[in-house]
């Protein structure tokens, strides 16, 4: 598993390194001729990625760490982001320009790099993912400005579910998510035999609701008891 230390970052290079395993380490370095804005690990793969550039030329640039060799898997030219949000679970990235970039919003598929929506939230000054990396959250909150103070939910694929105007919004963090009590092999198990769970499960719902719909018919036959 890779465990990603904080980069050092300058007008020039980029330099990061990563523990193996306790005894070895790898040491990426990427030589850039520009300046670099942000940078993100992916939390449960091996990519990162990192904004570089001055505007109106900002890019993003992806890249994969396989059998310790680094690879630039693509770069995304002439973006408005200066903030980089991984989802929790990985795979799902969304790139922001918050605050004097407007809100621009980019959800990006990073398996292969590929942009799933581009869209706005009109002055954001947060982002930020639930714990299960299906929902994402932007804000406009009125520490950042004084009006137009809202939250936003969107899919991870970057479709609008929610649009909640909220004055004085301060601030909206997601309820952590517990750690699954059961055990890799338990939870293999469960997979396995879904459907047959599924339909116990069912069968009792409908039992229940056979139940319900028999007292339901007896008090409207007998009202008075």
């Amino acid at each position: 598993m890779l465990c990603p230390y904080l980069p050092q970052m300058s007008r020039f290079n980029l330099c990061g390194r990563i523990k193996l395993r306790p005894a070895e380490h790898l040491v990426i370095i990427v030589f850039l001729s520009e300046s670099v804005m942000a940078f993100a690990w992916e939390p449960t793969g091996n990519k990162f990625a990192f904004i570089h550039g001055e505007s109106p030329r900002i890019s993003v640039s992806f890249y994969s760490i396989r059998a310790g060799k680094v690879e630039l898997m693509k770069t995304l030219e002439r973006r408005q982001a200066n903030h980089l949000f991984w989802s929790p679970a990985g795979q799902f990235i969304v790139l922001a320009g918050l605050r004097n970039m407007n809100g621009v919003l980019e959800f990006v598929d990073a398996s292969d790099v590929t942009v799933m929506a581009n869209t706005e939230h009109f002055m954001a000054t947060d982002v930020e993912w639930d714990p299960t990396g299906r929902y994402v959250v932007s804000a406009v909150s009125w520490w950042g400005h004084k009006v137009d103070n809202a939250y936003w939910i969107w899919s991870f694929q970057g479709r609008l579910l929610l649009k909640q105007p909220q004055e004085r919004f301060c601030q909206l963090q997601w309820r952590p998510r517990p750690q699954c009590l059961l055990s890799a092999e338990e939870l293999k198990g469960l997979k396995k035999n879904m459907k047959k769970y599924t339909e116990q499960f069912e069968s009792v719902d409908r039992l229940r609701q056979s139940n319900v719909s028999s007292v339901t018919n007896r008090e409207e036959e007998n009202p008075h008891g």
